[in-house]
């Protein structure tokens, strides 16, 4: 069965976090009522990737939404939190939620709480959090939102004073998710010019804006799974139809850009130039070496659900065929029969296209 663990603590000050001695104790500025809400979906888990979404009462706006968007397709899991870069204990909640899974993609966005902290105490925590989460998950895709700005309540045709604020830590956030290659996902390129899709407090969004940065946010996932080539979308190479390439676990030439086009994606990346990949059916976990001895050939997998195996002795063009067999278990033993074959893992009866909403 599966489960979800779900947590929430309202404190009264920051609690405290080990951070070892010092001459000089670090400068801490709590809120008058600091909050911690996790929530970490499908727990026992495994097939499917993780995303967690790191973030506040914004990020607790769109985050179901994404969890919905993103159904089937990856486990989203949250960290919503009114600390902010600059407070050791949100490096210490970052630690504790990704101590809980592993999680192939984390995206960030704090920018709106810790106004006790000036922008130059934000750019020097700013790389803590960027260690923490490297630290605690090495393999993860690291995806940067923009903070939203800020309007002025009951008149959200103009920005609130805190919005200079804003537009300072995100210049400052720029410069670093730059020199760190970190994914950027530009929430506030996305809403600033919509003061409809605020609510009256100048801060939160209504249905429409949560519902707008709900599908950013997961289109940014599923992006960031075709970059790092795990779980989720599964791509062949099809610039040259007789050398198929399959991107699995780390890519290590990072895609720079991804412009996702029917069955297709477009990626742009180092000194790969412009690749044109083919969206297909799940592949999974690839086929271990095979095993061959006495004229058959021993062919195996990870066992999972409805997965099956396809054979066909050419790529240009390639004509797969059913294995014989294959589905509902983990592995089949052929006939050496054939000069050269091809074989792959699928999932389901034909190719669904994804259903990503437009950038």
């Amino acid at each position: 069965m599966k489960r979800s663990f779900r947590y929430f603590v309202a404190l009264a000050a920051a609690i405290s976090a080990d951070v070892g001695t010092a001459a000089d104790p670090p400068h801490i500025a709590p809120e008058a009522i600091e909050w911690c809400n996790i929530w970490i979906p499908d727990a026992n888990e495994t097939r499917l990737p993780r995303v967690l979404l790191i973030g506040d009462s914004i990020t607790g706006g769109y985050g179901p939404k994404v969890e919905e968007a993103l159904k089937g397709k990856a486990s989203v899991a949250r960290l919503m939190t009114s600390k902010s870069i600059g407070d050791p204990v949100l490096l210490a909640e970052v630690a504790l939620v990704l101590g809980q899974c592993r999680f192939d993609v984390v995206h960030v966005n704090n920018g709106l709480h810790g106004w006790g902290y000036s922008e130059e105490e934000y750019r020097q925590h700013f790389p803590e959090l960027v260690a923490t989460i490297r630290k605690h998950a090495a393999q993860a895709k690291l995806i940067w939102a923009t903070t939203t700005p800020v309007r002025q309540a009951g008149n959200l045709n103009v920005m609130a004073e805190d919005a200079k604020r804003v537009e300072a830590r995100n210049k400052i956030a720029d410069g670093i998710v730059g020199r760190e290659k970190i994914a950027v996902n530009d929430l506030l390129g996305l809403v600033k010019d919509h003061p409809e899709w605020w609510s009256a407090d100048g801060v939160h969004f209504n249905a429409q804006g949560i519902s707008a940065q709900a599908a950013q946010v997961a289109v940014a996932q599923r992006r960031a799974w075709l970059a790092r080539g795990s779980g989720g979308l599964a791509v062949l190479g099809v610039n040259d139809p007789t050398k198929p390439t399959c991107l699995t676990g780390a890519w290590t030439t990072p895609a720079e850009d991804v412009a996702l086009m029917g069955k297709h994606a477009l990626v742009a990346g180092g000194d790969k130039g412009l690749l044109v990949y083919e969206l297909q059916q799940h592949l999974y976990a690839p086929l271990a070496p095979p095993v061959m001895a006495g004229g058959r050939m021993t062919l195996s997998w990870p066992a999972m659900d409805e997965v099956r195996l396809q054979k066909t002795t050419r790529l240009s063009p390639a004509d797969w065929q059913e294995g014989p067999q294959s589905e509902g278990t983990n592995g089949v033993f052929l006939p050496m029969t054939d000069p050269m074959a091809f074989f792959r893992l699928v999932q389901g009866d034909e190719f669904i296209p994804p259903d990503i909403p437009p950038d």
